[in-house]
């Protein structure tokens, strides 16, 4: 069974400033990422937020583990902003 994929992915002007801030940190060469919360609508994902890994990560040339008490608690954070959930890396 395959999930379709939404028709639009809608990014809020603080998740694009944060995604860009996390991408400067590759800079060094060494993977990143994090979370992005937000809402799946039925033709869409809206990112509200995304976080970036933490400062008890693991990063690697080739590899990236986030920190995740730190994921966590910003998730919690913005669910009880906003209601934004988990919606993908």
């Amino acid at each position: 069974m395959t999930t379709p994929f939404p028709k639009e992915i809608i990014l809020s002007a603080p998740a694009m400033s944060d995604i860009m801030d996390e991408a400067q940190v590759s800079s060094d060469g060494l993977e990143t990422g994090g979370i992005l919360l937000g809402a799946a609508q039925p033709d869409a994902v809206v990112v509200n937020h995304a976080g970036g890994l933490g400062p008890r990560a693991i990063r690697q040339p080739d590899f990236f583990q986030r920190d995740l008490p730190h994921a966590q608690s910003f998730a919690d954070r913005a669910f009880t902003l906003d209601h934004s959930i988990w919606i993908g890396e």
